[in-house]
């Protein structure tokens, strides 16, 4: 019985030690709250097929960006274009953010794209607004891939721990 604790202790102190090592390895790679490439089922029933595709080829633009912290920030900002709140659709929330991803206009300014090619790059698009906030996070950097380094730009997409948090906690549930 003694052997038995004694092993459980070890691979606790073990996998203990192994998550505060991948806290700076690739986020992909790191430890227990591993995001994978392959969309939960919650993902698969809760996002929209037009905005999960959108989201999982906007890490295009950043390759070390797991396209769920992506679809992350889409749940929390407007539950994926879905909300009815000012801003989303058209006009500005009370803080002057725009669109599904809820861009402020000198945001968009800097890192707003046309990724749809259709000749106007607008906040009010997830097709354009998806791929800007994937640029947006990258140069904010989230280019290494770590989380600490993708937490450090989601806070400077939406400067509040608790936005960070719940954006990662969304994250966590959308991979598999």
């Amino acid at each position: 019985m003694s052997k038995l604790v004694a092993g459980i202790v070890i691979g606790a102190v073990t996998l203990l030690g192994m998550a505060a090592l991948n806290d700076h390895a690739p986020l992909a790679l790191a430890g227990p709250n591993v995001l994978r490439d392959d969309p939960s089922k919650l993902a698969r029933q809760d996002i929209p097929k037009h905005y999960l595709s959108l989201y999982r080829s906007a890490t295009g633009r950043c390759h070390t960006l797991p396209w769920s912290v992506l679809a992350g920030i889409g749940k929390v900002e407007s539950n994926h274009g879905r909300a009815d709140a000012p801003g989303v659709h058209s006009g500005a929330n009370h803080a002057g953010a725009r669109g599904p991803m809820q861009f402020l206009p000198s945001t968009w300014a800097h890192y707003g794209v046309d990724a749809d090619h259709n000749g106007r790059a607008t906040p009010y698009s997830a097709a354009d607004a998806i791929p800007s906030a994937a640029r947006m996070l990258c140069a904010e950097g989230a280019r290494p891939g770590t989380l600490p380094d993708i937490r450090k730009a989601l806070f400077a997409y939406n400067h509040a721990d608790w936005y960070v948090d719940q954006t990662l906690d969304w994250a966590q549930r959308y991979s598999s």
